[in-house]
C-alpha cells in the first residue's frame, strides 16, 4: 500500500522560485505525483523534479507515517527559463573587469538580487516576479549588447549609459514592446539605427548621443507614437531628417551630426517644430 501526501512547503499566494512539492511513497515503488502537483507542473513549464536530499527542509516540518520506508521527490519551481537564459547571454558578451555582475551565475534574478536587476513588485498571471529594468550604468563595461536583450519581454527600462559598449544595436530589442527607456548614451556604438525599433509604441524616451552611429534615421520612426524624447547627439549620422517624424511630440536633439541644415531648416518652417537642435544651431 502506497502512502502519499502533499506537502506544499510555501505559504505564498501563487508558487516562487522558493515553492516546491514534496510526494511520500513507499520505498522501492514509483512514487506518484498528487493531482496538485501534476496540475502545477501543467500551468508551469519550468518545474524540474529533484530528489528531495537536495532540498533543505526540517524532517519535523511534516512527520513521517509511522512504519513506512519513505522516499521523497521535490518538484522545483525555476525562474523563467527565457529571461534567466537571455541575461546570462547578455553577461556572456560583456567584459567588466570590476566584476560588478559577480552574482549574475546563481538563483533567480528577482530574488537573488542580481546587480543591475529590478523586477515586478508582485507576481504576474503566470505566478513569476518579472525583470522589468536592466540599468547597468556607469559600470566600466564592454563588449557589445546581446541579441538576447530582445527575449526580456517583461522589461521597461534598458540603461547601458557611460560604459564603453562596442558593435551596433541590436535589432532584436525592437520586440520588447514594454520598453520604455532606451539608453544608450556615452559609448562606442557603431552601425546604423535599426528599423525595428519603430516597434517600440510604448517607447518614452530613447538616448544614443555620444556614440558612433551613423547612416540615416529611419522614416518609420515616425510610428513611435508615445516617444517624448529623442537624444542624438554626436553622432555621425547622415542625410535628413525624415520629415515623418514631426508626427511624434517629441524634443529632438542632434548636435554634431553630419545632416543637411538646410533640408533641416525647411523642415522646421513646414512642421513647425520648436523644440529641436541641430548642428549646434537652435531653430525655433
Amino acid at each position: 500500500m502506497t502512502a502519499m501526501r502533499f506537502v506544499r512547503k510555501s505559504q505564498q499566494p501563487s508558487p516562487s522560485p522558493s515553492s516546491f512539492i514534496i510526494a511520500f511513497g513507499v520505498l522501492g515503488k514509483p512514487p506518484a505525483l498528487p493531482s496538485a502537483a501534476v496540475s502545477q507542473a501543467k500551468r508551469y513549464p519550468h518545474l524540474l523534479l529533484l530528489p528531495s536530499s537536495l532540498i533543505s527542509y526540517k524532517d519535523d516540518d511534516e512527520p513521517r507515517p509511522r512504519g513506512i520506508p519513505i522516499v521523497h521527490l521535490a518538484v522545483v519551481l525555476l525562474p523563467p527559463a527565457a529571461a534567466f537564459n537571455a541575461l546570462l547571454a547578455v553577461k556572456k558578451q560583456l567584459l567588466d573587469p570590476s566584476n560588478h555582475l559577480r552574482n549574475w551565475n546563481k538563483g533567480d534574478p528577482c530574488t537573488s538580487n542580481w546587480t543591475g536587476i529590478e523586477c515586478s513588485d508582485h507576481p504576474g498571471n503566470d505566478g513569476y516576479l518579472h525583470v522589468e529594468e536592466l540599468q547597468l550604468q556607469n559600470m566600466n563595461l564592454s563588449g557589445t549588447l546581446a541579441r538576447e536583450l530582445g527575449q526580456l519581454s517583461h522589461l521597461k527600462i534598458l540603461d547601458f549609459m557611460w560604459n564603453q559598449m562596442i558593435g551596433s544595436i541590436p535589432k532584436e530589442i525592437g520586440n520588447i514592446s514594454t520598453l520604455e527607456l532606451l539608453l544608450l548614451n556615452g559609448n562606442n556604438l557603431t552601425g546604423s539605427l535599426p528599423d525595428e525599433l519603430s516597434y517600440l509604441s510604448n517607447m518614452n524616451r530613447f538616448q544614443i548621443d555620444q556614440n558612433n552611429i551613423s547612416g540615416q534615421i529611419p522614416k518609420a520612426y515616425a510610428n513611435l507614437s508615445s516617444v517624448r524624447h529623442l537624444h542624438f547627439n554626436n553622432n555621425s549620422l547622415s542625410g535628413q531628417i525624415p520629415p515623418e517624424l514631426s508626427r511624434t511630440s517629441s524634443c529632438f536633439t542632434s548636435d554634431n551630426n553630419n545632416f543637411n541644415d538646410l533640408i533641416f531648416q525647411l523642415l522646421m518652417r513646414t512642421f513647425h517644430i520648436s523644440k529641436v537642435v541641430s548642428a549646434n544651431k537652435p531653430y525655433s
